[in-house]
């Protein structure tokens, strides 16, 4: 009988460590894409950087397809730092780099994010300027765009300026970018699909705000955030200049939240009633003297076991243009890599 049971705690050990080994074997061992300056693979902990000939910068689709033989990239030559001289989604094959061009965009592109639905199918926002007399003042408006294009063909659009309420919800105590010649009053930064309904998030910093929009008319839905906010959201779960939203395998809303108000990022989990307008759930992972104003992304890898894909973004203090995979739950870090300032701007999970 001693010796049963001796043999079945052995067992159970042995199964533990091997369970324990081959978790952290496996979760160290993700692959792994950054964008920005630095188009790269990161593979055993290891910078593998790309060259994509013919352009500058990269920046990485939303994809709502399985294609897991090809990254998805809107593609930037420039003619100066601040000017685009050319805009091209690109495909590039994973196995040989080789690049594909899937369809050439305005130079006023916001590179921020966009969606990539099929090679003729995408979700893209441009910036465009108005006149707009604000306060009494005239001044001149950085807004938003956004439209959806299948076979060449515009679905619907969404403009900010559409909204003058929109004017009242900038925060100028968090907002950034906002001279007199360039009233950038919204700022996008990301979308998301929601997988309920098929409608559209898309994120606004300088209003610290996710307004949905509804992919049939093209009109907004609801604002969750912000001096706009339309939900019930308890203190502890409100954010600031919020980037990288996406949906959770729970349904969750998940969002790098940097945090500007407090002075602390952190990782936000929001989970919403949107017939009641109003979070009934959330949680929140804060990093101890971590505060970045710009940038940042979060992948969920296993929420069951906390593990999540975390880029910290630049500015603040310290200033950590690092990415992290880490276990959010116990704090474990299983793998760290730093870049250089400005040189990345997104993660992408192979």
């Amino acid at each position: 009988m001693k010796r049963t049971i001796i043999i079945t705690l052995i067992i159970i050990i042995v199964v533990s460590l091997i369970y324990i080994i081959y978790s952290k074997t496996s979760v160290s061992n993700i692959t792994y894409y950054v964008t920005g300056k630095t188009y790269a693979k990161i593979e055993n902990n290891k910078i593998n950087k790309i060259n994509i000939e013919g352009y500058d910068y990269t920046y990485r689709a939303n994809m709502y397809t399985n294609n897991k033989n090809y990254n998805i990239l809107l593609a930037l030559k420039m003619k100066n730092e601040r000017t685009v001289e050319k805009a091209n989604i690109i495909s590039i094959n994973k196995n040989n780099n080789e690049i594909k061009v899937l369809k050439e965009v305005s130079v006023d592109i916001d590179p921020h994010d966009f969606v990539y639905i099929d090679d003729n199918h995408f979700i893209i926002a441009e910036y465009y300027y108005e006149d707009k007399i604000i306060d009494g003042n005239m001044k001149k408006v950085k807004a938003t765009l956004i439209k959806e294009i299948k076979d060449d063909k515009i679905l619907w659009e969404f403009k900010t300026t559409d909204y003058p309420e929109f004017y009242n919800y900038y925060d100028s105590s968090t907002a950034f970018y906002n001279l007199e010649n360039n009233y950038d009053y919204m700022h996008f930064n990301s979308f998301a699909i929601d997988p309920n309904d098929n409608n559209l998030l898309a994120s606004f910093r300088n209003i610290n705000a996710i307004i949905k929009i509804n992919r049939a008319t093209g009109k907004y839905i609801w604002i969750l955030g912000g001096l706009g906010n339309q939900f019930n959201i308890p203190r502890e779960a409100l954010f600031t200049n919020q980037h990288s939203i996406s949906f959770e395998s729970d349904n969750s809303i998940l969002m790098y939240d940097n945090g500007t108000f407090d002075k602390c990022s952190r990782i936000l989990e929001l989970k919403i009633d949107e017939t009641n307008k109003k979070v009934i759930d959330y949680n929140y992972y804060e990093f101890e003297n971590v505060h970045t104003d710009s940038w940042g992304s979060v992948i969920e890898i296993n929420k069951k076991r906390g593990i999540y894909l975390i880029h910290y973004g630049v500015g603040g203090n310290p200033d950590r243009n690092t990415v992290e995979l880490r276990n959010l739950k116990t704090g474990e870090i299983y793998s760290s890599i730093s870049f250089k300032d400005g040189e990345t701007y997104q993660i992408i999970k192979e």
